[in-house]
């Protein structure tokens, strides 16, 4: 019984300021938001940040952790 999954809330700012590197494993799809996907969810985080909102919760991120990379299984698109 070894095996488990570790799971905490972090906020976006440890993923991007982290020293390893974000890996999108190859069997990830690619990455399909369109510009207007992206554009809203930019606008969502804008609005927030100028509603000094203390959290704005963008959807689960999952990542394996190793060494030297931050393997994205699950989230890249919000990334």
């Amino acid at each position: 019984m070894g095996n488990f999954i570790e799971t905490e809330m972090l906020p976006i700012s440890k993923y991007l300021a982290t020293s390893k590197i974000l890996r999108v494993p190859e069997f990830q799809r690619s990455y399909a938001w369109s510009e207007d996907e992206v554009s809203q969810l930019w606008d969502d985080v804008v609005e927030a940040i100028d509603n000094s909102k203390a959290e704005y919760f963008i959807g689960p991120i999952v990542v394996k952790n190793s060494n030297e990379f931050l393997e994205v299984i699950d989230g890249q698109q919000r990334l």
